[in-house]
Protein backbone atom coordinates (compact mmCIF):
# COMPACT_ATOMS: atom_id res chain seq x y z
CA UNK A 1 0.00 0.00 0.00
CA UNK A 2 1.59 3.13 -1.01
CA UNK A 3 1.92 6.01 1.63
CA UNK A 4 -1.06 7.95 0.26
CA UNK A 5 -3.17 5.67 0.74
CA UNK A 6 -1.88 4.35 4.39
CA UNK A 7 -3.06 8.05 5.06
CA UNK A 8 -6.38 8.02 3.41
CA UNK A 9 -7.07 4.64 5.04
CA UNK A 10 -6.36 5.61 8.52
CA UNK A 11 -8.88 8.48 7.83
CA UNK A 12 -11.75 6.26 6.61
CA UNK A 13 -11.15 3.69 9.34
CA UNK A 14 -10.27 5.56 12.89
CA UNK A 15 -11.01 8.87 12.04
CA UNK A 16 -8.25 10.39 13.39
CA UNK A 17 -5.66 12.81 11.99
CA UNK A 18 -3.84 11.07 8.88
CA UNK A 19 -0.07 10.57 10.44
CA UNK A 20 -1.64 7.76 12.65
CA UNK A 21 -0.60 5.22 10.16
CA UNK A 22 2.76 5.77 9.39
CA UNK A 23 5.79 3.95 10.65
CA UNK A 24 8.62 5.86 9.89
CA UNK A 25 11.89 5.32 12.09
CA UNK A 26 11.95 8.82 14.64
CA UNK A 27 14.79 11.48 14.47
CA UNK A 28 17.49 10.29 17.29
CA UNK A 29 18.13 13.01 19.99
CA UNK A 30 21.44 14.52 19.93
CA UNK A 31 22.05 13.06 15.82
CA UNK A 32 19.75 14.90 13.61
CA UNK A 33 21.11 18.64 12.06
CA UNK A 34 18.27 21.52 11.92
CA UNK A 35 16.07 20.98 9.09
CA UNK A 36 14.44 24.08 7.18
CA UNK A 37 11.40 23.58 4.66
CA UNK A 38 11.36 26.65 2.33
CA UNK A 39 8.20 25.26 0.82
CA UNK A 40 9.57 25.58 -2.53
CA UNK A 41 7.81 23.53 -5.66
CA UNK A 42 9.64 20.12 -4.28
CA UNK A 43 9.73 19.89 -0.58
CA UNK A 44 12.44 18.39 0.87
CA UNK A 45 11.35 17.12 4.21
CA UNK A 46 7.86 17.05 4.00
CA UNK A 47 4.93 15.33 1.78
CA UNK A 48 2.31 17.47 1.06
CA UNK A 49 -1.56 15.55 0.49
CA UNK A 50 -5.22 16.88 -0.04
CA UNK A 51 -8.27 15.04 1.16
CA UNK A 52 -12.00 15.19 0.30
CA UNK A 53 -11.34 17.93 -2.85
CA UNK A 54 -9.65 20.10 -0.69
CA UNK A 55 -5.64 21.38 -1.88
CA UNK A 56 -1.83 21.61 -0.67
CA UNK A 57 0.33 23.62 -3.14
CA UNK A 58 3.48 23.87 -2.52
CA UNK A 59 5.56 26.63 -4.07
CA UNK A 60 3.08 28.68 -4.69
CA UNK A 61 3.88 33.19 -5.47
CA UNK A 62 2.93 34.94 -2.75
CA UNK A 63 4.73 38.33 -2.27
CA UNK A 64 4.32 38.43 1.48
CA UNK A 65 6.69 35.52 1.92
CA UNK A 66 10.04 35.96 2.23
CA UNK A 67 11.31 34.01 -0.70
CA UNK A 68 8.39 34.78 -2.43
CA UNK A 69 6.81 31.14 -2.48
CA UNK A 70 4.52 29.15 0.10
CA UNK A 71 2.94 26.03 0.71
CA UNK A 72 -0.63 27.16 0.43
CA UNK A 73 -3.54 24.56 2.27
CA UNK A 74 -7.05 25.42 0.80
CA UNK A 75 -10.52 24.52 1.68
CA UNK A 76 -13.18 24.07 -1.33
CA UNK A 77 -17.00 25.04 -1.16
CA UNK A 78 -18.52 22.90 1.43
CA UNK A 79 -15.56 21.41 2.89
CA UNK A 80 -16.31 17.77 4.40
CA UNK A 81 -16.02 18.42 8.58
CA UNK A 82 -13.41 17.00 10.01
CA UNK A 83 -9.67 16.70 9.72
CA UNK A 84 -10.02 14.02 6.96
CA UNK A 85 -11.07 16.60 5.29
CA UNK A 86 -8.26 18.79 5.16
CA UNK A 87 -5.25 19.84 3.35
CA UNK A 88 -1.76 19.13 4.69
CA UNK A 89 2.11 19.42 5.11
CA UNK A 90 3.27 16.58 6.90
CA UNK A 91 7.53 15.51 8.14
CA UNK A 92 8.77 12.28 6.65
CA UNK A 93 10.32 11.56 10.04
CA UNK A 94 9.05 11.09 13.68
CA UNK A 95 10.85 13.14 16.51
CA UNK A 96 11.16 12.91 20.17
CA UNK A 97 11.18 16.38 21.25
CA UNK A 98 13.02 19.59 19.74
CA UNK A 99 12.14 23.38 18.78
CA UNK A 100 9.62 23.14 15.83
CA UNK A 101 8.98 27.24 14.17
CA UNK A 102 7.33 27.69 11.52
CA UNK A 103 6.32 31.28 9.78
CA UNK A 104 2.54 31.55 8.43
CA UNK A 105 -0.55 33.56 7.56
CA UNK A 106 -3.79 31.58 8.85
CA UNK A 107 -6.71 30.75 6.96
CA UNK A 108 -8.66 34.31 6.00
CA UNK A 109 -12.74 33.96 6.94
CA UNK A 110 -13.59 37.84 5.92
CA UNK A 111 -15.65 36.93 3.28
CA UNK A 112 -18.07 34.36 5.43
CA UNK A 113 -16.91 35.39 9.11
CA UNK A 114 -18.97 32.30 10.94
CA UNK A 115 -16.77 29.91 8.45
CA UNK A 116 -16.18 27.19 11.11
CA UNK A 117 -12.64 27.00 9.98
CA UNK A 118 -9.39 25.49 11.91
CA UNK A 119 -5.49 26.13 11.14
CA UNK A 120 -3.58 23.96 12.21
CA UNK A 121 -0.87 26.63 12.62
CA UNK A 122 1.83 23.41 13.67
CA UNK A 123 1.27 20.61 16.06
CA UNK A 124 2.92 17.10 16.57
CA UNK A 125 1.20 14.21 16.31
CA UNK A 126 1.19 10.46 16.22
CA UNK A 127 -1.45 7.81 17.35
CA UNK A 128 -1.63 4.15 16.77
CA UNK A 129 -3.27 2.84 19.48
CA UNK A 130 -0.07 1.50 21.89
CA UNK A 131 -0.73 2.24 25.28
CA UNK A 132 2.90 2.60 26.10
CA UNK A 133 2.61 4.15 29.61
CA UNK A 134 -0.14 1.20 30.62
CA UNK A 135 -3.05 3.78 32.00
CA UNK A 136 -5.44 2.26 29.77
CA UNK A 137 -5.99 4.99 27.10
CA UNK A 138 -3.94 5.15 23.98
CA UNK A 139 -0.88 7.31 23.03
CA UNK A 140 -1.83 10.67 21.79
CA UNK A 141 1.60 12.65 20.57
CA UNK A 142 0.36 15.60 19.94
CA UNK A 143 1.08 19.21 20.68
CA UNK A 144 -1.08 21.83 19.05
CA UNK A 145 -0.79 25.43 17.99
CA UNK A 146 -4.56 26.39 16.34
CA UNK A 147 -6.43 29.07 15.38
CA UNK A 148 -10.37 29.63 14.90
CA UNK A 149 -11.20 31.50 11.38
CA UNK A 150 -14.10 33.00 13.02
CA UNK A 151 -11.60 34.31 16.08
CA UNK A 152 -8.39 35.06 14.07
CA UNK A 153 -7.10 36.85 17.13
CA UNK A 154 -7.24 34.04 19.58
CA UNK A 155 -4.79 31.03 19.80
CA UNK A 156 -5.51 27.52 21.37
CA UNK A 157 -2.05 26.00 22.44
CA UNK A 158 -3.16 22.10 23.66
CA UNK A 159 -0.87 19.74 24.94
CA UNK A 160 -2.44 15.70 24.57
CA UNK A 161 -0.71 12.30 25.46
CA UNK A 162 -4.08 10.03 25.30
CA UNK A 163 -7.12 10.04 23.19
CA UNK A 164 -9.44 6.81 22.33
CA UNK A 165 -11.62 7.87 19.64
CA UNK A 166 -14.19 4.64 20.52
CA UNK A 167 -15.62 6.95 22.97
CA UNK A 168 -13.68 10.33 23.60
CA UNK A 169 -11.72 9.44 26.56
CA UNK A 170 -8.53 12.00 26.76
CA UNK A 171 -6.01 13.46 28.62
CA UNK A 172 -4.39 17.36 27.58
CA UNK A 173 -3.72 20.71 28.85
CA UNK A 174 -4.89 24.11 26.83
CA UNK A 175 -4.49 27.30 27.11
CA UNK A 176 -6.42 30.04 25.37
CA UNK A 177 -4.89 33.70 24.56
CA UNK A 178 -6.41 36.36 22.75
CA UNK A 179 -3.40 38.34 21.85
CA UNK A 180 -5.21 41.41 20.32
CA UNK A 181 -6.02 42.37 24.05
CA UNK A 182 -3.41 40.35 25.81
CA UNK A 183 -6.02 37.85 27.94
CA UNK A 184 -5.28 34.82 28.65
CA UNK A 185 -8.84 33.25 28.39
CA UNK A 186 -8.17 29.80 29.95
CA UNK A 187 -5.75 27.23 31.25
CA UNK A 188 -7.03 23.87 31.64
CA UNK A 189 -6.87 20.09 32.17
CA UNK A 190 -9.14 17.99 30.22
CA UNK A 191 -9.94 14.78 30.87
CA UNK A 192 -12.05 11.77 30.64
CA UNK A 193 -14.76 10.87 28.16
CA UNK A 194 -15.70 13.60 25.68
CA UNK A 195 -13.16 16.11 27.61
CA UNK A 196 -15.35 19.40 27.76
CA UNK A 197 -14.75 19.99 31.73
CA UNK A 198 -12.11 22.28 32.22
CA UNK A 199 -10.42 21.55 35.56
CA UNK A 200 -8.10 25.28 35.96
CA UNK A 201 -4.85 24.31 36.43
CA UNK A 202 -2.19 27.07 38.12
CA UNK A 203 1.83 27.62 38.85
CA UNK A 204 4.38 25.96 37.05
CA UNK A 205 1.89 24.73 34.57
CA UNK A 206 0.50 28.21 33.90
CA UNK A 207 2.95 30.85 33.45
CA UNK A 208 3.20 33.36 31.93
CA UNK A 209 0.53 34.68 34.52
CA UNK A 210 -0.05 37.32 31.75
CA UNK A 211 1.01 38.20 28.15
CA UNK A 212 0.90 41.70 26.70
CA UNK A 213 -0.95 43.14 24.27
CA UNK A 214 -0.54 42.99 20.83
CA UNK A 215 -3.50 45.71 19.36
CA UNK A 216 -5.08 44.73 15.69
CA UNK A 217 -3.61 41.37 16.44
CA UNK A 218 -5.11 39.15 13.61
CA UNK A 219 -3.56 35.60 12.58
CA UNK A 220 -5.10 35.95 9.13
CA UNK A 221 -3.73 39.20 7.85
CA UNK A 222 -0.28 38.94 7.83
CA UNK A 223 2.39 36.79 8.76
CA UNK A 224 3.72 35.41 11.91
CA UNK A 225 6.58 33.21 13.35
CA UNK A 226 4.96 30.39 15.99
CA UNK A 227 7.48 27.94 17.76
CA UNK A 228 7.50 26.21 20.82
CA UNK A 229 10.22 23.97 22.19
CA UNK A 230 9.02 20.18 23.50
CA UNK A 231 11.22 18.98 26.49
CA UNK A 232 10.90 16.04 28.58
CA UNK A 233 9.30 18.15 31.21
CA UNK A 234 8.37 20.99 29.63
CA UNK A 235 6.71 22.85 26.48
CA UNK A 236 7.27 26.50 26.18
CA UNK A 237 5.15 28.23 23.04
CA UNK A 238 6.00 31.24 21.42
CA UNK A 239 5.24 34.01 18.97
CA UNK A 240 7.65 36.75 16.70
CA UNK A 241 6.02 40.14 16.77
CA UNK A 242 8.04 42.96 14.79
CA UNK A 243 11.42 40.57 15.86
CA UNK A 244 10.35 40.57 20.28
CA UNK A 245 9.47 37.32 21.04
CA UNK A 246 6.66 36.65 23.18
CA UNK A 247 6.06 33.76 25.50
CA UNK A 248 2.63 32.63 25.22
CA UNK A 249 2.90 29.21 27.68
CA UNK A 250 5.82 27.81 29.35
CA UNK A 251 3.93 25.06 30.52
CA UNK A 252 6.09 22.81 33.18
CA UNK A 253 3.80 20.09 34.71
CA UNK A 254 3.49 16.53 35.65
CA UNK A 255 5.51 14.13 32.97
CA UNK A 256 2.22 12.20 32.45
CA UNK A 257 0.82 15.19 30.89
CA UNK A 258 3.79 15.46 28.40
CA UNK A 259 3.71 13.29 25.08
CA UNK A 260 6.81 10.91 25.51
CA UNK A 261 6.19 9.29 21.83
CA UNK A 262 8.19 10.18 18.37
CA UNK A 263 5.30 12.26 16.28
CA UNK A 264 5.08 13.83 12.63
CA UNK A 265 5.23 17.95 12.40
CA UNK A 266 2.63 18.93 10.54
CA UNK A 267 0.77 21.96 9.18
CA UNK A 268 -3.36 21.56 7.87
CA UNK A 269 -6.68 23.06 7.74
CA UNK A 270 -9.62 22.31 8.33
CA UNK A 271 -13.43 22.13 8.45
CA UNK A 272 -14.95 22.28 12.28
CA UNK A 273 -18.85 21.87 12.73
CA UNK A 274 -18.14 20.91 16.64
CA UNK A 275 -15.65 23.90 17.68
CA UNK A 276 -16.82 27.71 17.24
CA UNK A 277 -15.68 30.46 19.14
CA UNK A 278 -16.88 30.77 22.92
CA UNK A 279 -20.37 32.77 22.48
CA UNK A 280 -20.64 32.14 19.13
CA UNK A 281 -21.87 28.77 18.25
CA UNK A 282 -22.51 29.71 15.07
CA UNK A 283 -19.38 29.99 14.04
CA UNK A 284 -19.43 26.65 12.65
CA UNK A 285 -20.62 27.25 8.92
CA UNK A 286 -19.29 24.87 6.20
CA UNK A 287 -17.39 27.11 3.85
CA UNK A 288 -19.55 28.45 0.91
CA UNK A 289 -16.63 30.88 -0.53
CA UNK A 290 -13.40 30.29 -2.50
CA UNK A 291 -9.75 31.15 -1.30
CA UNK A 292 -9.88 29.82 2.48
CA UNK A 293 -6.23 29.00 3.13
CA UNK A 294 -3.77 29.24 4.81
CA UNK A 295 -0.34 30.06 3.64
CA UNK A 296 2.89 28.71 5.17
CA UNK A 297 6.17 30.40 3.89
CA UNK A 298 9.09 27.91 5.92
CA UNK A 299 9.25 25.41 8.68
CA UNK A 300 12.37 24.84 10.51
CA UNK A 301 12.82 21.67 13.34
CA UNK A 302 15.49 21.81 15.58
CA UNK A 303 15.65 18.02 17.22
CA UNK A 304 16.76 17.62 20.73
Amino acid sequence: MTRRARLVAVVATALVLPAAAIGAAPAQAGTASVLMEDWDAAPEHFITYDLARSSSDPGTWDPSAEDNLALRLELPKNATAGPGGGAYGESYDRFLYGTFESRLRTADCSAQPNAGVVTGQMFTYFHDGSDSDGDGLPDNSEIDFETLCAQPEVLYMTVWTDYRPSDGAQSRVMRAVNLATGQILSTCHYEGFGGHYCDPISGAQAQPASIPAVPGFDSSAEYYEYGFTWEPDRVLFWIVVDGQTITLWDYQGPSDRIPHVPAYLLHNVWHTDGWWPEGNPDAVERPRVRDIAAHIDWTRITPL
